[in-house]
């Protein structure tokens, strides 16, 4: 029974083996070479009286899922501010985030910038120049008026 066993199984696969377009399958352990060829010719003998039933058709594979690209989010109405006579610069980065961590490139899209004051895209940052603009020594000059935008440079 055991030997009937297992020549039913090695039939098997060597006849799954050939149908999926691989070589026959040889022989188990402690089998000599005239047992393996009698398999084998066995094996490509019921394969050619018994018809095997064709493999079910395998969907394709899903493409990898992407993770959903949250986009940059920016701090509520901030304000940026200088002191008046004081050369300073602050970073438009501080008020916007991304939650994927992506590298944002920001832009200035709109507005103009007073007098000293200076927008710089290559580190996307604000500097004033310290001079005079107007306001009380040491009072606040706010800048407004501008809108920038932030991309992560995904959909």
């Amino acid at each position: 029974m055991r030997s009937t066993r297992r020549s039913f199984l090695k039939q098997l696969a060597g006849v799954v083996s050939v149908l999926f377009g691989g070589t026959q399958l040889s022989g188990c352990l402690w089998e000599t070479d005239s047992q393996q060829s009698a398999t084998v010719g066995q094996a490509a003998q019921s394969s050619s009286t018994t018809p095997a039933a064709a493999p079910a058709a395998q969907p394709a594979p899903a493409a990898p899922a992407q993770a959903a690209n949250s986009g940059p989010v920016w701090d509520p109405a901030p304000t940026i501010e200088f002191v008046e006579g004081v050369p300073s610069v602050v970073s438009v980065r501080d008020f916007v985030r991304d939650p994927d961590q992506d590298p944002l490139i920001i832009t200035l899209r709109s507005g103009q910038l007073l007098p000293g004051i200076t927008y710089n895209p290559s580190n996307a940052t604000i500097a004033y120049d310290g001079r005079p603009l107007g306001a009380r020594p040491d009072g606040p000059v706010v800048v407004t008026g501008v809108t920038f935008s932030a991309d992560d440079r995904r959909d």
